[in-house]
């Protein structure tokens, strides 16, 4: 951590960090960015993935944006299996509370703090193999935004504008 954080002072690049848990209880965000923060990075170039992983707790969420300023990557949206196989009584949420938790942060004028993505990483997760594919996001996420009242405005700061601001380098 210390070493990836040294080498953004160093460069100026963007620098994620993985906090995925299978567990919604583990929350380490603010230790890894205590971390980091230490070592002067530029938290404005900071994007923390996974983090629809813990959703269910937004104030959890809220705290991080308020206390760091970093952005918040809902990036595992079409994942909605039990995760047995990493953690016995690991759990994802669904897609639905995701949404309603991206809703909660918009509404709390959190839209600079959000970007919305799908970790595509395994063949199930494809439609050949009977997932949701590469444009679940576009086609269905983006759909059910609207219908909880997110703006189009809102939608392109998440999907083009942050990722755009953050991974400028």
């Amino acid at each position: 951590m210390r070493a990836a954080a040294r080498a953004q002072v160093r460069t100026g690049a963007p620098l994620t960090i993985h906090t995925w848990h299978p567990l919604p209880s583990v929350k380490e965000a603010n230790k890894c960015l205590d971390i980091v923060a230490k070592e002067g990075v530029d938290l404005s170039k900071v994007y923390l993935s996974h983090m629809d992983q813990t959703c269910a707790d937004i104030e959890y969420h809220k705290s991080i944006i308020e206390k760091y300023g970093v952005v918040l990557s809902y990036d595992c949206f079409g994942f909605e299996t039990p995760c047995e196989g990493f953690c016995s009584g690991g759990t994802h949420p669904s897609d639905t509370e995701r949404v309603k938790a991206v809703v909660e942060l918009l509404k709390a004028g959190y839209e600079k703090n959000l970007v919305l993505a799908q970790d595509v990483c395994m063949k199930i997760q494809r439609r050949k193999y009977g997932g949701y594919g590469y444009a679940h996001v576009l086609e269905n996420i983006v759909r059910d935004l609207k219908h909880g009242g997110v703006s189009d405005k809102q939608i392109g700061t998440m999907l083009a504008d942050n990722p755009r601001r953050l991974l400028a380098w």
